[in-house]
């Protein structure tokens, strides 16, 4: 669908219905999203906690992600637990470590697996895959970008 967007404010428009429930359109909006640098908030975020969780584009993009910092180290991690899914921060809160509610799974605040009960005597445990995934993090002017 193509439209147009004029430079003279005085002749705008509104974008076509399409656009709000259009699949297709929905597929090449979240496609441009998904590679695109995407305001998450202020700098003032981490002041009082050392994570502050949020879901990024909520409604398209759908991630949940954590800021976390420790030792002046500032990181956007996915905010999912690599064992079974579940979120781990629903608040901003501060911790030591971020540890999964359903299995206990542990990770330190830059995102690497720490412990898993019972996993002690599992062979090639843990891999580089337990760790969070770490999403690409920006500051600018008092606000972070990711």
């Amino acid at each position: 669908m193509k439209f147009n967007v004029d430079s003279d404010i005085l002749k705008a428009k509104t974008i076509p219905s399409k656009f709000y429930h259009s699949s297709k359109i929905y597929r090449k909006l979240k496609k441009l999203f998904d590679r695109s640098w995407q305001f998450i908030g202020d700098t003032d975020l981490l002041k009082k906690n050392n994570a502050h969780p949020g879901i990024l584009l909520e409604g398209m993009v759908d991630e949940p992600y954590i800021l976390t910092t420790d030792n002046g180290n500032i990181r956007c991690l996915s905010n999912v637990c690599t064992h079974r899914g579940m979120r781990l921060a629903l608040e901003p809160c501060t911790k030591k470590t971020l540890q999964c509610r359903y299995h206990g799974r542990t990770f330190n605040l830059d995102g690497t697996f720490r412990h898993m009960a019972e996993f002690e005597q599992v062979i090639n445990f843990p891999s580089a895959s337990d760790d969070l995934k770490q999403f690409p993090l920006k500051q600018w002017m008092g606000m972070y970008f990711t």
